[in-house]
């Protein structure tokens, strides 16, 4: 799952609506409560502050971005319940990557998070930028990309 999320400046939309949505996001993962493993970067910020927020959450901050992978899949394995992994863009996104192989072979759920840039800025030589949604391709069982948050956005419809 990789959230578009716009830069702070506005270029793709809003503070708020990235606010609205990656509150209403984590609401949708969390539920009754889901370990969640982070990995902090400028792209990742509304959801890291939404998970923050959610007394549902238990949040774990991991700077490494390999090592929260391994941290969350141990995790998973041993609760036997999904474990929310969540990064900011581009080559980050990428060091999860071992993780999740080994995840799906084995069988252990796991729910990668990922931000974005905006899609006018992929493709154009802009720094952490990646093809997220084809990432764990060969590795997942579902991948969804979340429209670029605006001011019309109604946080109801976030995970519909």
């Amino acid at each position: 799952m990789s959230l578009v999320v716009a830069d702070r400046e506005g270029a793709a939309g809003s503070a708020e609506a990235n606010d609205l949505a990656a509150a209403a996001l984590v609401r949708g993962l969390v539920g009754d409560g889901a370990a969640v493993v982070a990995s902090p970067g400028s792209r990742n910020t509304a959801l890291l502050l939404a998970f923050d927020a959610c007394p549902e959450a238990e949040l774990h901050v991991l700077l490494d971005e390999r090592a929260a992978g391994f941290f969350a899949l141990g995790l998973a394995r041993e609760s036997r319940r999904p474990v929310i992994l969540c990064c900011t863009s581009g080559s980050a996104a990428g060091h999860y990557t071992p993780a999740v192989m080994e995840a799906s072979e084995s069988g252990v759920p796991l729910v990668v998070v990922t931000a974005n840039r905006p899609p006018e800025r992929h493709h154009c030589g802009e720094a952490q930028t990646a093809p997220q949604a084809e990432m764990f391709a060969p590795w997942v069982r579902a991948s969804r990309v979340l429209a670029v948050p605006d001011e019309t956005l109604d946080p109801r419809r976030v995970l519909a």
